[in-house]
């Protein structure tokens, strides 16, 4: 079998996200003990010890599956020569909210599967408190309660929904309307560079949202 169609890149919807890859494990008769997932990020040293796991052999008559979930920029360099020397019956998934996440390099090694763009939903404790007057006028104290501590792509794009919402909602409030953009500025900007740097996504979370108390028209 190609490289290419040993490494797959399956973007869109989460939940159909799960759905492909149990019908892809059925399909190649794939045991659970043969599946290794990365889910919590993967980096360079993840990387490292992937090609560990590959080295290990297995059955003629089995396959292998390697799920990868967010790489970084410097785990999906180090992937290249393993993309191009994939053993027999090995198989890696890329789970991404959209292929741009990953260079051109591992893309063109890869076939692409889109199961459509997942539906952004707004977090709608969030949103009250973004138009709340203590986040306006005081302190985050409780925005980073509703935070999750150890929040995901979903929880921080949800994020990203609401302050959408709060700020169409407060158009009518000057001031108010300038400290949201801001913050949903910053909130955007930090979470793209996280995506694709090894960076804690609640610490950058958290420094967007206290650019808020900086005063903007400085």
């Amino acid at each position: 079998m190609s490289t290419t169609m040993q490494v797959l890149v399956v973007s869109g919807d989460i939940v159909q996200q799960e759905t492909y890859i149990e019908n892809f494990k059925s399909s190649e008769k794939i045991t659970p003990y043969l599946v290794t997932r990365f889910d919590d990020g993967f980096k360079i040293l993840d990387a490292r010890n992937l090609q560990k796991t590959l080295s290990v052999k297995i059955h003629n008559e089995e396959s292998r599956l390697i799920i990868i979930k967010s790489p970084t920029l410097d785990s999906q360099n180090a992937l290249l020569k393993m993309l191009e020397e994939l053993p027999q019956r090995t198989f890696m998934i890329f789970l991404v909210n959209n292929k741009e996440e990953l260079l051109p390099t591992v893309l063109s090694r890869a076939l692409c599967v889109d199961l459509g763009a997942q539906k952004k939903e707004e977090n709608h404790s969030l949103t009250k408190v973004f138009l709340s007057d203590n986040f306006h006028k005081s302190g985050l104290k409780e925005v980073l309660e509703v935070l999750s501590p150890a929040p995901t792509d979903e929880d921080i794009e949800a994020c990203i929904m609401s302050l959408r919402s709060a700020l169409f909602k407060s158009l009518e409030n000057g001031e108010q309307s300038q400290v949201l953009l801001h913050v949903l500025k910053n909130t955007a900007h930090y979470y793209s560079f996280s995506k694709s740097n090894n960076i804690n996504k609640r610490m950058t979370q958290e420094v967007a949202l206290i650019s808020r108390i900086l005063p903007i028209d400085k």
